[in-house]
């Protein structure tokens, strides 16, 4: 390899060279060691260049394994450069074999961080020409230590948003009484994830009407309510008092009693005095009827507006309207 105090200086290297390719005036590479942050260390003539990696942790290089062979190249002449700023990495080696010297390994490429950014320099235009390096270079170039892909919100200010089932939330023990509660414990999740993401949903409490096993202490429970609310979260009703099971709910499982108890509170109208007439059977035959038609995934459903009082009786909230609990 020659020594670089006595090589002219090559045609192609960046910005080094007039456009008749002669060497700019005084020191030619002085805007490549600015920019690029490397200097040329020598070149010469070789009989073969054999392509290694070096650093597999690095970023341009990280798809193959350490001192990994690339690529045999036969060149017949070769450049090597050596960092200039104390940050350069030396990512991919080249052993040249010269035709009369030892093999000899020198920086093929190198990664550097200066105050132009992020830099990879390829010593000469066989090793550019590998595409795999090349695409790897361009991306550390570009994005850095940024995942390869990535999503940017052009609309609205969050992508996902969900529903929650407060069911504990009537337990007086688990709530109120024991210390940390469950709303004690679930704070510093709800708020980790909105500090750090704008994660927000729905919060569906339930209130209890049993007391004093199912009840809510609202000078306990308001303050993370209001918390909730704070970061932008929705607090809705999710049931008064939850039942453990549901299906008693469904028309088919209706029973006398629960009819009574819904006659019972039925607000003044039609069905008031309608309702009271109709054998147990029946009332199971309009209720089921009336939920069907309402149901968004019965193709044959009817507009709500278009049904009568019934429909709008069962429609209220904690009536006899089926549920299905998400715990």
């Amino acid at each position: 390899m020659c020594n670089p105090a006595t090589l002219p200086q090559l045609p192609g290297n960046f910005l080094t060279n007039d456009q008749t390719g002669a060497a700019l005036p005084g020191e030619s590479y002085i805007r490549m060691k600015a920019i690029l942050g490397v200097k040329l260390e020598g070149a010469g003539a070789t009989a073969g260049v054999d392509l290694n990696a070096v650093d597999e942790a690095h970023p341009v290089s990280d798809l193959y394994d350490s001192n990994e062979l690339v690529g045999h190249y036969n060149s017949t002449s070769h450049q090597s450069f050596v960092d200039v700023t104390g940050t350069g990495h030396v990512v991919f080696t080249q052993t040249v074999d010269g035709p009369t010297t030892p093999p000899e390994v020198l920086a093929a490429v190198i990664a550097t961080t200066n105050d132009a950014g992020r830099v990879v320099h390829f010593a000469t235009d066989a090793v550019f020409g590998n595409n795999t390096i090349l695409a790897e270079a361009m991306n550390w170039a570009v994005r850095g230590d940024l995942p390869d892909v990535g999503l940017q919100m052009t609309r609205g200010t969050s992508l996902f948003y969900s529903r929650n089932d407060m069911d504990q939330s009537q337990e007086f023990f688990d709530g109120q009484e024991t210390n940390p509660g469950i709303s004690d414990a679930m704070r510093p999740i709800v708020q980790q994830g909105y500090n750090a993401y704008g994660f927000v949903g729905s919060y569906y409490i339930n209130v209890g009407a049993d007391a004093p096993d199912q009840m809510t202490d609202w000078a306990t429970s308001k303050p993370y309510y209001d918390l909730l609310l704070a970061m932008g979260n929705e607090v809705g009703n999710h049931s008064y008092t939850h039942p453990d099971n549901t299906n008693v709910l469904l028309p088919s499982t209706f029973t006398e009693t629960q009819r009574q108890a819904w006659l019972a509170g039925l607000s003044p109208g039609s069905l008031k005095t309608q309702l009271p007439g109709l054998t147990l059977a029946e009332t199971q035959a309009r209720l089921a009827a009336a939920l069907a038609l309402t149901d968004p995934h019965n193709p044959l459903a009817v507009n709500p507006a278009t049904l009568g009082n019934l429909d709008r009786e069962i429609r209220k909230p904690n009536r006899l309207q089926p549920r299905i609990r998400a715990s």
